[in-house]
């Protein structure tokens, strides 16, 4: 051998384990497009053939491995629903807490993604990526400070020009949808006959955010001599009134408590549809029949606690219009009398 062979084979010995080492933990890492993110992760998702921590239940090492195969997959949506099902079977693990907030960062929900990562460190204080978790969700929260919000603006009557802060230039007429950075603008309101109308608005950090104004009326026109007041005289003791229909109580009382069974019969759906939920949410991949059967079962739940909910809200609705409707008429026409007086008639009106 030529002489300090043996000393480079150790070399190339270790640089190969090395070269190993590397590509098998580069093998483990979930999601490659790091530049993407707004921060680069704390820490890569692991693989499916490693069990989640001891005293774990086998139903949420499942849901944990299918969160991790829809991960790899791209299907981050799907993949945080798996990991969230199995956080909680086993509510203590690092694993799955981690793992939902790392796919909702990468489906683009990032306010929910800030509030996972928030629950991760809050159940793992003495996590080692701490600094690295806290580090992303500054970014994240940075992220979400700098979005814009979606203000839809409504005004009653319609057809505003809308002018927003100092801008010359009106940004659509109502009802008009704007995109607003988070903080306090100033709207102008534009109706030709009308005053300006100007609101002062604090737009929040949120996807979407609605406002409704409604503008003051236009100025009354002047005119040079009003017309007088009439004057309606009424014969003594004829004094007209409303009386109220005698099928209104009837009316109004059945449709009110028609209504409060409509609310009643809509959260026993409700409720039912929550149950049927929780009932599906532990099932594993062999039981996907069952867990089809069940989620059809919460549609048609839900869709009947909707219906009965708004039927019960119209007749309550409905009800109480009808009871509080004013048949009543008010304060009656004041009797009047006429005293003769020469060369003249005197009206007198007793109130």
């Amino acid at each position: 051998m030529f002489p300090g062979m043996d000393r480079h084979l150790d070399r190339f010995v270790l640089i190969r384990r090395r070269t190993i080492l590397g590509l098998s933990l580069g093998a483990l890492l979930v999601g490659s497009n790091a530049a993407a993110q707004p921060a680069p992760p704390p820490a890569a998702a692991p693989t499916d053939d490693r069990p989640l921590e001891p005293g774990a239940p086998p139903a949420a090492t499942t849901r944990y491995r299918m969160g991790v195969d829809l991960y790899r997959a791209g299907r981050f949506v799907e993949a945080a629903h798996e990991f969230r099902v199995g956080l909680e079977l086993a509510p203590a693990s690092a694993k799955l807490a981690f793992n939902l907030a790392r796919a909702l960062e990468r489906a683009g929900r990032i306010d929910e993604a800030i509030a996972a990562y928030g629950t991760y460190l809050a159940r793992h204080p003495e996590a080692a990526d701490k600094a690295d978790v806290e580090g992303t969700v500054t970014a994240l929260r940075r992220i979400v400070q700098e979005r814009p919000t979606a203000v839809t603006v409504t005004t009653s009557p319609a057809d505003a020009l809308v002018l927003v802060d100092d801008a010359s230039t009106a940004a659509g007429r109502t009802p008009v949808e704007l995109s607003l950075r988070p903080g306090r603008h100033r709207l102008t309101l534009r109706i030709a006959g009308r005053p300006d109308d100007v609101r002062e608005v604090e737009v929040p950090v949120a996807p979407r955010f609605a406002v409704a104004f409604d503008l003051p009326s236009p100025a009354p026109l002047a005119s040079a001599s009003p017309p007088p007041p009439a004057v309606t005289a009424t014969a003594p003791g004829d004094t007209p009134a409303q009386t109220r229909p005698g099928w209104v109580p009837y009316a109004g009382w059945g449709a009110v408590g028609l209504g409060v069974a409509g609310l009643a019969a809509g959260t026993l759906f409700h409720l039912d549809a929550r149950a049927t939920a929780d009932d599906a949410r532990g099932l594993g991949p062999a039981e996907r029949a069952r867990y089809d059967a069940l989620t059809s079962d919460v549609d048609s739940a839900n869709t009947a606690a909707a219906v009965t909910f708004a039927l019960g809200a119209a007749l309550v609705g409905g009800g109480v219009g009808v009871l509080l409707w004013p048949y009543g008429g008010g304060r009656a026409a004041a009797p009047a009398d006429t005293a003769a007086a020469p060369g003249a008639t005197t009206w007198r009106f007793a109130w």
